[in-house]
């Protein structure tokens, strides 16, 4: 696969995960949110979006099978 297709593919998963996170950190207002720029410069935010959107959308579907 050239560069150009992975990023083709990757690139709307990046967006989601991103999009996912913002709408967690309204609800965490302690935690300072970073603009896309920045957040993909900085592995350390991209593990602590992948870790909130994880948890949050586990535990929403645990919720959801218990249910």
């Amino acid at each position: 696969m050239t560069y150009h297709f992975k990023t083709i593919l990757l690139l709307p998963l990046i967006l989601s995960l991103f999009i996912l996170d913002r709408v967690i950190l309204c609800l965490l207002l302690h935690i300072e949110s970073k603009n896309l720029s920045n957040w993909l410069s900085d592995s350390e935010q991209i593990k602590g979006s992948i870790i909130r959107v994880s948890v949050i959308y586990t535990i929403l579907l645990l919720v959801y099978f218990i249910k």
